[in-house]
């Protein structure tokens, strides 16, 4: 085992208890370790099961998909070690601070841009930019995760040299979004296939288009 140097730990153990995979395993992480960096915290993550019923369990947690995303461990010690209460996490984080990286237009008006119903390119990218940069830094899949992935890819997706995913998502959406009809989006990707035109198909979960 080999320990960091001695310093403030902040342990991101879970924030909405509603929230589904994605949200509480990167959305959140992403701003706790945006927070750490802040500060000059050692990040650490580790999920309790009673702040989040959905997607967290005896045998589900970070370790179970993820990489550590420090050298800390408990068995290290440290200075100390600061775990903020779930509220701190959910509303405060998650919904109202400006600087936290956000998946659609939510919470305080001030992270927000005036048009919220219109696409903001800049708005988006910005916050891609900085989930891409922690995310690249900090968040590694287990080996054998990564290695069922890749061997999932090679086989629905071969080498191909372009990929749309489409996300189809209609049975929970909540917090005032809408429903989005197929019709919708559909024109966006007959332009995509318009330059591309080899499509996978992956019924249950959405469109995979391994072109």
């Amino acid at each position: 085992m080999s320990c960091p140097l001695q310093g403030t730990v902040l342990h991101y153990s879970g924030g909405d208890a509603n929230a589904a995979f994605s949200t509480l395993y990167v959305v959140y992480v992403v701003n706790a370790l945006i927070y750490a960096e802040m500060f000059g915290f050692i990040p650490y993550v580790r999920l309790d099961e009673q702040r989040n019923n959905i997607a967290v369990s005896s045998t589900t947690n970070w370790d179970s998909f993820f990489q550590p995303v420090s050298s800390f461990e408990p068995a290290c010690g440290a200075t100390r070690i600061i775990d903020p209460p779930q509220s701190f996490w959910y509303p405060r984080v998650h919904s109202l601070e400006p600087w936290a990286v956000r998946g659609w237009y939510y919470g305080s008006s001030d992270a927000l841009p005036r048009d919220r119903i219109a696409y903001d390119a800049a708005w988006y990218s910005e916050r891609r930019a900085k989930g891409a940069r922690l995310f690249q830094k900090y968040i590694r899949l287990k080996s054998g995760i990564k290695h069922e992935f890749d061997d999932t890819w090679l086989r629905l997706c071969g080498k191909a040299d372009h990929v749309l995913g489409v996300h189809i998502r209609g049975t929970d959406k909540a917090a005032g979004r809408r429903k989005v009809a197929f019709e919708e989006y559909r024109p966006y990707i007959e332009q995509y296939l318009a330059k591309h035109n080899r499509v996978y198909w992956q019924k249950r979960y959405g469109y995979i288009l391994c072109l």
